[in-house]
């Protein structure tokens, strides 16, 4: 399995947030006219670590959440599970191993488009792994 496929099962199977979200949850982009709440991560960076003439085989992958909805407070309902379900959340038994996350950042945004203003948070995480 990728990171990518590890962080998605962690996710669709975390009840706070599908509770609010449902199953959208999706990585890279989310399809046009889909229901509000929704989720799409992608990935900013990774950052690989060489060891004394061999690689350690850790990982730091940023990657950043955008959280849509149609009310603030939706909106901050989904940030708050998206950071339960991943800060400090840990995997020795994954394939990869999850050794660490954090929240690195949050931002929100109100977006007033034509015919509806929707809100954005923004949430930045290290996800640090251990490729398999």
């Amino acid at each position: 399995m990728t990171i990518d496929a590890t962080l998605y099962q962690r996710l669709s199977t975390f009840s706070g947030l599908t509770a609010l979200t449902g199953d959208r949850l999706y990585p890279g982009v989310a399809p046009q006219s889909v229901n509000l709440p929704f989720v799409v991560w992608r990935r900013v960076s990774a950052v690989r670590y060489p060891a004394m003439g061999s690689d350690s085989g850790v990982v730091s992958v940023r990657i950043q959440f955008d959280i849509i909805a149609g009310t603030y407070s939706s909106m901050r309902a989904v940030v708050e599970q998206l950071r339960a379900a991943l800060q400090r959340w840990r995997d020795p038994a994954a394939s990869p191993e999850v050794i660490d996350c954090t929240i690195e950042t949050e931002l929100e945004q109100t977006e007033d488009l034509a015919d509806a203003v929707l809100h954005r948070g923004i949430v930045d995480i290290i996800l640090h792994h251990r490729e398999s």
